[in-house]
């Protein structure tokens, strides 16, 4: 019971957690200015492949479309599963069943339980995986367009006061 209470207080902290970097990620766009001058998209890309830091993915769109389909089928066979694992022991208090009755019939809803509760915790992986690549992307292409703006705005500072750059 304690490893299905970590993995929910994990799952919560993770989604708060990326609610609270998307929630960033909008309130920094809305307030931004526009540019002056934007960069067209080659422009950009060349800038962002120039960054030190490395945005790959591992987790492709479809697949995390599939996984969240996944997922929620597999919350309602683990309900499902719940609901007549809670049943066989009702069943056996009222008198109904033996307790070695219950054992047999309850022991393969439980592993089918531990199976779909795996499938679950892979997928909430995968979903998550996607979601954080993706808010780290939106975070290396905010970066370097601000970084270019900065550049930009340095140079034509520069050339009003006709200064050159000075090597320290």
């Amino acid at each position: 019971m304690a490893l299905v209470d970590t993995v929910t207080l994990a799952a919560i902290v993770l989604v708060v957690v990326i609610a609270c970097v998307m929630i960033i990620i909008y309130a920094m766009r809305k307030l931004r200015k526009k540019p002056e001058k934007t960069l067209m998209p080659s422009e950009m890309e060349s800038d962002f492949r120039e960054l030190p830091f490395k945005v790959t993915k591992s987790v492709k769109p479809s697949e995390a479309s599939q996984a969240k389909d996944e997922l929620r089928i597999l919350e309602l066979e683990r309900e499902i599963l719940s609901d007549a694992i809670r049943r066989l022991y009702e069943a056996h208090a009222e008198g109904k069943i033996s307790e070695q009755e219950r054992e047999r019939l309850a022991s393969a809803y439980k592993s089918r339980m531990m199976a779909v509760k795996e499938a679950i915790a892979k997928d909430e992986t995968i979903v998550a995986l996607h979601e954080l690549e993706s808010m780290q992307e939106d975070l290396m292409k905010f970066f370097s367009e601000r970084f270019g703006e900065l550049s930009s705005k340095v140079e034509e500072l520069r050339s009003k006061i006709n200064v050159k750059t000075v090597k320290e």
